[in-house]
């Protein structure tokens, strides 16, 4: 019965469905943990449910809105909740995320559109998030 370990799974399960390239596992995933994160309150969650749905962005080639998805990510990471642990599923998604961005736009491009991310409130991150 709890919102915060529900929405925890999903997004685990997102994460793991995006390695295996399941879009549609991952998005449903993503999806369900961003609303059970937003019900329980939980921002880190919240921000690594995004960064679920930036991956499922980059996986269905829609490079912009991945990046500034995880601009908005990066905006939160170490000012509203910890960072990402090193090594774990939310640090090697993000790490593969980049390094695909970085093949995909030129690094302005990616810069500009990080900066526009971060500058979301976060009913826009959710609501483009949600969009995906």
């Amino acid at each position: 019965g709890s919102n915060q370990l529900l929405g925890q799974t999903l997004q685990n399960l997102s994460g793991y469905a995006g390695a295996l390239r399941d879009w549609a596992t991952a998005r449903t995933a993503a999806t369900a943990s961003i609303r059970l994160s937003r019900r329980s309150g939980d921002r880190m969650q919240l921000s690594f449910a995004v960064q679920s749905l930036a991956v499922v962005a980059a996986g269905i080639e829609r490079y912009d809105d991945a990046a500034r998805l995880i601009g908005f990510c990066d905006a939160r990471s170490g000012t509203l909740h910890p960072h990402r642990q090193a090594d774990q599923l939310e640090d090697l998604q993000y790490r593969r995320l980049m390094a695909l961005l970085s093949e995909r736009l030129e690094p302005e491009e990616l810069a500009a559109l990080q900066r526009e991310g971060a500058a979301f409130t976060e009913d826009e991150a959710v609501a483009l998030a949600l969009a995906i």
